[in-house]
């Protein structure tokens, strides 16, 4: 990424910018280190669950890139271009009256 222009027009974007890229490495190494330990088994990120709904489709890019196999939140699954998997509203549960039929 280039930025150009005068420091003073782009400054007040620097600290966020690098705390968005500096979260998704992070967010891609730690699933990579998952990935490794958990050789083969499949591996869902549940990341919607612990972070700002905002960040939930970086957060489950970033687990895709370092090697997850699904994402749960239906924003994640849109930006990697998948199907969410692993999970279902609790409330949903609650409004049918039985997980099977949810």
């Amino acid at each position: 990424m280039i930025v150009e222009g005068p420091y003073g027009e782009f400054c007040i974007y620097e600290t966020p910018l690098l705390g968005l890229v500096c979260h998704a490495s992070g967010v891609a190494t730690m699933a990579a280190r998952v990935r490794k330990a958990a050789g083969n088994k499949f591996l869902i990120s549940f990341g919607i669950r612990r972070i700002h709904p905002g960040l939930s489709r970086m957060v489950d890019r970033a687990t895709y890139i370092g090697g997850f196999d699904g994402v749960s939140s239906l924003s994640g699954a849109k930006a990697i271009g998948k199907k969410p998997v692993g999970t279902m509203p609790h409330a949903l549960i609650t409004a049918v009256g039985d997980q099977v039929k949810a």
